[in-house]
């Protein structure tokens, strides 16, 4: 059997015809038409909070930094189309309580560091709310936590908070 992993075709994620999962023009996997391979990780959520289901591809895994494209259920075509600003986005998840999405990077110190950027859905898009980076750093003997949160403003980017937090909260 042909080394299906370097053989690249143009076709984006599922290539029907040739049975193969593609992820960036690189076959990574058979599959089982009308089936995602074990290797595309598909996850059905509601992302811009209208009540309809919408879903995330994994794109790329990388460890703690795994991509996702997220396809948006389109009521005025009917079907899902892929959301150009979440998609590539790392680990994209709904927050219903404040209906935003956020897209974490987990670091190190037990998932005390990370970085995450935040989109709200606007009714036709998503618009970057913010970015929250959790960092660690020393300070003469000491360790210290520091989270940095920063918004975009007039297409500039502008630190809105800078404090430094326990370990524990």
């Amino acid at each position: 059997m042909a080394d299906f992993r370097k053989q690249r075709w143009l076709c984006p994620y599922l290539c029907p015809r040739k049975q193969l999962a593609v992820i960036a023009g690189l076959c990574i996997a058979h599959f089982v038409p009308g089936a995602f391979a074990s290797d595309l990780e598909k996850k059905f959520a509601d992302f811009n909070f209208d009540g309809h289901g919408d879903f995330r591809v994994l794109t790329l895994r990388n460890g703690k930094a795994d991509q996702f494209d997220v396809y948006i259920w389109d009521t005025k075509i009917g079907k899902h189309v892929r959301n150009a600003a979440l998609s590539g986005t790392i680990k994209p998840w709904p927050k219903e309580e404040h209906d935003v999405v956020e897209c974490t990077w987990s670091g190190g110190h037990s998932g005390t560091l990370y970085t995450k950027e935040i989109y709200r859905w606007d009714g036709d898009e998503f618009r970057f709310v913010a970015a929250v980076r959790q960092e660690c750093v020393q300070a003469g003997e000491e360790m210290i936590y520091v989270r940095v949160r920063s918004e975009l403003r007039d297409g500039r980017p502008v630190v809105t908070e800078v404090t430094r937090f326990e370990r524990d909260e």
